[in-house]
């Protein structure tokens, strides 16, 4: 049985202990840390922060052939390839490590200590649906607004997901009394809002999944006003 309000995990798989542990480290902020097992801290409680909302999330590194955290907790993976294991012939390995959490987690992300990982790499992570990240590839010097790279790119991907349990960032606005049952222009107000609310939602079908998930709050909000509920209460 669950316990009460488990946290979200973010599975970290690496070829072993010490280096999931360490790429672990490098991708969380541990001024953010509120929690560590004292088992060879293997797991951490990371407390994610950004301008839009708070969440905590239970970081968990393990090596190859570990079982599997339950699948109902799992929202995040992350697959660790070192140094020897970015070329093209360790694309089984890489096979192998992904399908160890069978698809489970709604952020699959790769990451290869090299500045460009292979073709066959590029192409097995994203036949799962994971974003290949090459942790020593640097920004583009020729562009005005470059992509973040690296670590920084991952620890991006992670902050854009809804986390289970998140709560807004910034102090919650004044509770809106709820509109008269026989308030006609209210009922026609929430239902325009249920209407923008849907239209929304059918549109982000065709985004990808990185943007999907950045439109998943402002559809929240939405769905909410037409409610009459206040998100910072969820």
């Amino acid at each position: 049985m669950l316990p009460e309000n488990p946290l979200p995990v973010i599975l970290v798989s690496a070829c072993n202990l010490d280096a999931a542990v360490s790429i672990m480290s490098e991708l969380v902020d541990d001024k953010e840390i509120v929690e560590e097992e004292s088992t060879g801290g293997e797991s951490r409680v990371w407390r994610l922060v950004n301008k839009y909302y708070t969440a905590r999330a239970r970081v968990l590194a393990q090596a190859d052939a570990a079982p599997a955290p339950d699948p109902a907790l799992l929202e995040a993976h992350v697959v660790y390839l070192t140094e020897e294991e970015c070329t093209d012939s360790a694309v089984g390995v890489l096979e192998a490590r992904m399908e160890a959490a069978d698809g489970m987690g709604e952020v699959q992300l790769v990451l290869a200590q090299c500045a460009a990982a292979g073709e066959a790499l590029a192409a097995a992570a994203a036949a799962r649906g994971y974003e290949l990240v090459p942790l020593r590839e640097l920004p583009d010097p020729d562009e005005p607004f470059p992509d973040v790279c690296g670590v920084q790119r991952a620890r991006a991907a992670l902050h854009a997901h809804t986390w289970r349990g998140l709560r807004r960032a910034g102090p919650a606005p004044p509770a809106r009394p709820a509109p008269p049952a026989d308030d006609e222009e209210a009922a026609v107000e929430r239902a325009e809002l249920f209407a923008a609310a849907l239209g929304a939602l059918g549109a982000a079908r065709d985004l990808p999944p990185a943007q999907r998930r950045a439109r998943a709050g402002d559809l929240l909000d939405t769905f909410c006003r037409a409610l009459g509920l206040d998100t910072h209460d969820l």
